[in-house]
């Protein structure tokens, strides 16, 4: 769920893990868009847990992996639109 949007230069957000078995883990995340020279951004994420016991689940469950793919194909999206001029269908 967005908690605010502050258009173009912060997300904050919470989001609910449910990899785990048992619910509740819940997590306050934010994301900074910083401008950088050669019109590229740099995303900064933060991630808040509740307890260290969920961040070290998170971990366990293969989580950070599929962050790193999404900023992957994200990578590539952006690549693709800046070459085409296109916006994503």
């Amino acid at each position: 769920m967005n908690h605010e949007v502050t258009a173009p230069e912060r997300i904050i957000s919470t989001f609910e893990f449910e990899g785990l078995p048992e619910k509740g883990h819940v997590i306050l995340d934010t994301a900074r868009f910083e401008a950088l020279p050669g019109n590229r951004t740099e995303l900064i994420s933060q991630s808040v847990f509740q307890k260290v016991e969920d961040h070290d689940g998170m971990l366990q469950s293969g989580m950070e992996e599929g962050v790193n793919d999404s900023c992957d194909q994200l990578d590539e999206l952006l690549e693709r639109m800046q070459k085409t001029g296109l916006p994503p269908k």
